[in-house]
């Protein structure tokens, strides 16, 4: 295997972890009733366009206020993890 599919497979299994972590970490809250629900690996598309798969947000939790927070990890540190309430 050469170095640079060591690294991408490294940086692949990263996520993954991450990824699954959080989803415990949302298993707890929302048997907690902290939160309604969350949804992992979610498509979306942009107004207007006909793409049925353009967007993908890692999580969509649902507050126990009916809000939408759309959550994208990243283990880059400057990028951290980027999320937006609807």
């Amino acid at each position: 295997m050469s170095s640079h599919s060591e690294s991408n497979a490294k940086k692949s299994k990263a996520g993954q972890d991450l990824k699954n972590e959080l989803s415990e970490d949302f298993d707890k809250l929302k048997k907690q009733k902290i939160i309604l629900d969350y949804k992992s690996n979610v498509n979306y598309t942009h107004a207007g366009c006909t793409y049925k798969k353009q967007y993908l947000i890692n999580f969509v939790i649902e507050t126990i206020d009916n809000k939408f927070i759309l959550i994208e990890p990243s283990e880059k540190p400057k990028e951290s993890i980027r999320f937006q309430i609807l």
